[in-house]
């Protein structure tokens, strides 16, 4: 079942801890992407073109701050 030390339910605990990091540590980049884009683009009206821009930046954050949490998460447990 699980270690006596650390109890039955550790890495239920500690998948759920991972999903919640993955899912903040991408979810905030592309939304701040998306709302600075947003209010970037309407105070210097480019069209669409400065939010596509701020949020494909937020994107490729949120991504690869994922991927460095998954890669560091992968080599804790080899």
């Amino acid at each position: 079942m699980g270690t006596p030390d650390k109890g039955p339910f550790f890495g239920v605990a500690k998948g759920l801890a991972l999903v919640t990091e993955l899912g903040l540590s991408t979810g905030v980049p592309i939304a701040l992407g998306a709302l600075v884009g947003s209010y970037l683009d309407e105070r210097y009206g480019g069209r669409g073109l400065i939010f596509v821009v701020v949020f494909l930046l937020g994107l490729a954050a949120g991504l690869y701050s994922g991927y460095r949490l998954l890669r560091y998460a992968v080599e804790l447990n080899k």
